[in-house]
């Protein structure tokens, strides 16, 4: 396979919750321009919160594919910011972080902070 390809936009990986009850479904390769949108309009700045707020859900949103979340009936619910504005900010917090490692992964920024780092 060769090393230039196309980002492959149906590879996922499922995340569990810390009580192993619930899951994250992560998409797992962007396209570029995917990436290029979602920076478009990122904050400059920490002093910037709303932008950051705006980041963060619009990270979300191009992340997850899937959640094991499901309305009062039982059937399941696609994820949308607007639900997850409204759950509980432990469970934010948590969803956060591992869509933001999970992001560092699909876009290599892992990789750039290895390479970065002198070597002794």
């Amino acid at each position: 396979m060769s090393f230039f390809k196309r980002a492959d936009t149906a590879s996922t990986t499922e995340f569990r919750t810390p009580d192993g009850e619930d899951y994250l479904l992560l998409r797992d390769e962007l396209a570029k321009s995917e990436v290029n949108n979602l920076y478009v309009d990122s904050p400059a700045g920490d002093e910037d919160r709303r932008g950051q707020i705006s980041f963060i859900e619009e990270l979300m949103q191009l992340m997850i594919v899937g959640w094991s979340y499901r309305d009062e009936n039982g059937n399941e619910v696609p994820f949308d910011v607007f639900i997850y504005r409204e759950l509980d900010a432990q469970v934010t917090s948590w969803m956060e972080k591992t869509v933001n490692e999970h992001f560092r992964k699909a876009t290599g920024a892992d990789t750039e902070d290895v390479e970065k780092k002198p070597t002794s």
